[in-house]
């Protein structure tokens, strides 16, 4: 007689339905810690690169994961099929963003609405107790947006963090979006699949 396990598990079933486990504070040290020993492990310094990698220290993206999305030939900065495999069509993407409607952690990635392409790549860590957080890098006028009245810019190691479910952000972040840019959210579970 044969068995066969094949694969057990898949990295993100662990965590649907489950615990988030890593809450904000706990990924912030995380991140902070990472880019303090390893920074040569955030290159390339592309946003996309900065989204995933904060996904692999959640633990809700997968380093084979990563690698799958950012390999191929970069076409407009960046990877070849990368729209594809997060999904994004032009008839899918939003213009309002709610925070409510964030379920799971995973990538937002914004659309140019007048080129119809992605141009800037984040990363959102939904919490247990329902707060959603955006971690990004390289995009000035997202962080300007996002600020407001605040003098500095909330570093963690070299991203930036927001707590988005604040209604005060969301409202800067949707003014954001409503200057020319749509959105498109990937849950990272479907990124793992």
């Amino acid at each position: 007689m044969r068995i066969s396990f094949g694969r057990l598990f898949k990295p993100h079933e662990a965590h649907e339905g489950a615990s988030n486990r890593v809450t904000a504070a706990q990924l912030q040290k995380k991140i902070a810690s990472d880019f303090a020993k390893k920074p040569e492990g955030w290159r390339p310094q592309v946003c996309y690169n900065f989204a995933l990698k904060v996904g692999v220290l959640e633990g809700k993206i997968s380093e084979h994961s990563k690698h799958e999305l950012m390999s191929g030939a970069k076409v407009d900065g960046y990877p070849l099929g990368f729209s594809d495999k997060m999904g994004i069509t032009a008839s899918n993407t939003q213009k309002y963003f709610d925070h409510t409607k964030i379920t799971a952690s995973g990538v937002i990635n914004f659309i140019d609405d007048q080129k119809g392409a992605v141009v800037h790549t984040a990363y959102l860590q939904k919490e247990d107790d329902g707060s959603v957080h955006i971690y990004h890098a390289n995009c000035m006028t997202l962080d300007m947006a996002l600020l407001g009245d605040a003098q500095d810019l909330p570093r963690v190691g070299c991203v930036t963090h927001y707590e988005v479910s604040d209604h005060h952000t969301q409202n800067r972040l949707q003014s954001w979006l409503d200057s020319g840019y749509s959105f498109k959210f990937t849950s990272a579970s479907k990124l793992s699949a």
